[in-house]
């Protein structure tokens, strides 16, 4: 998803204003990998800023990075790095200590899709263990107008025409239960 993310961000906002931020082992400005315009996902659940893991939003405006080592750190680990609209409609701040919890959103996971929906969704399909109907369904259903379909159409029949995988899973979990249960007595 890394390369992907990277090949999409080139051709859309290469140029654009990028987002540094103060590296003290090189003494200078470094690049975070975030340009304006684009597309962020993030990562992890941060209540206290008001977004959840697979919030999704777009890098709005891009603040100057400081042009000098931090005086105060934790004045400066609170500054502004650039501005999010969020898909709640909220613009909200990036800062230093959220960069590990961002990453680029031209293209994600089915996993991280769950939930949200787009116009338009291209699905790579592949002779993968994990390829599955349900799956396939996921990843279909988050189309809102277009689906795109490309790949290794042998596999994605075998998927569909195949039960789903998690009716196979081996987990021993009524066993498990009933030896919790048996133990209580």
């Amino acid at each position: 998803m890394k390369t992907i993310n990277s090949l999409c961000q080139a051709e859309t906002t290469a140029g654009s204003k990028a987002m540094t931020v103060w590296s003290a082992q090189h003494d200078a400005l470094a690049l975070t990998g975030f340009n304006l315009g684009d597309p962020v996902l993030c990562t992890r659940n941060m209540w206290d800023r008001g977004l959840q893991n697979g919030s999704l939003g777009t890098i709005v405006e891009v603040e100057d990075g400081p042009q000098h080592p931090r005086d105060d750190e934790d004045c400066e680990a609170e500054r502004p790095l650039a501005w999010v609209l969020w898909d709640d409609g909220i613009r909200r701040p990036v800062v230093e200590d959220m960069l590990d919890d961002l990453e680029l959103g031209y293209a994600i996971t089915v996993h991280k899709a769950q939930g949200s929906q787009w116009p338009r969704v291209i699905v790579p399909l592949t002779g993968h263990r994990l390829l599955d109907r349900t799956l396939i369904y996921t990843a279909v259903t988050r189309a809102q107008k277009q689906v795109l379909i490309v790949g290794d159409e042998a596999a994605a029949k075998a998927a569909v025409e195949s039960p789903p995988r998690v009716q196979s899973r081996q987990v021993a979990l009524d066993l498990l239960i009933r030896s919790a249960l048996d133990s209580r007595d």
